[in-house]
């Protein structure tokens, strides 16, 4: 999860939270595979829609799959106090790069072919994602490395 603004408490802790929970978890995984001579791919969807970035800690958890399947709402959605607003040309950019690049790898085993960067499968020497965010879709070598050390650093072997 990544915050949209500054960091503030509440983003802090969802980024912790996430990167515990989630982000290493995956980069765990992905090392697993590349030891055993087995492709993976990483990625983080940090991307929170603009009408809600001021308000919003991030991404909720399984926050991309309504952009994966591109079926983003027209309209706005409330549930409590949560509101999903409605999708706007830019949301729409990132639910076509996010499923274009899923739709390659259901096809091919790789997502390559999407038509956007291209996408490197994890290596323990590149420690790789692709981010679909607010700045775009963009390739991190070494994403959140110094976090995700420390993490890994504290878990029981």
């Amino acid at each position: 999860m990544r915050s949209a603004t500054a960091r503030t408490p509440p983003s802090s802790c969802s980024a912790i939270w996430t990167e515990n929970a989630i982000v290493e978890p995956d980069r765990y995984l992905a090392r697993q595979e590349a030891k055993a001579g087995d492709k993976a791919y990483v990625y983080y969807f940090s991307y929170v829609p603009a009408a809600i970035r001021a308000t919003s800690p991030g991404v909720f958890h399984g926050g991309e799959i309504a952009y994966v399947f591109k079926r983003l709402s027209p309209v706005e959605i409330k549930r409590g106090a949560y509101t999903i607003p409605a999708a706007t040309p830019d949301d729409q950019k990132v639910s076509d790069a996010i499923h274009a690049y899923w739709v390659a790898f259901a096809k091919t085993g790789s997502p390559d072919s999407a038509g956007g960067p291209e996408w490197p499968a994890y290596t323990p020497q590149n420690d790789a994602a692709i981010e679909f965010g607010n700045d775009g879709v963009v390739v991190r070598d070494h994403f959140k490395k110094l976090q995700l050390d420390l993490i890994e650093a504290g878990r029981p072997k």
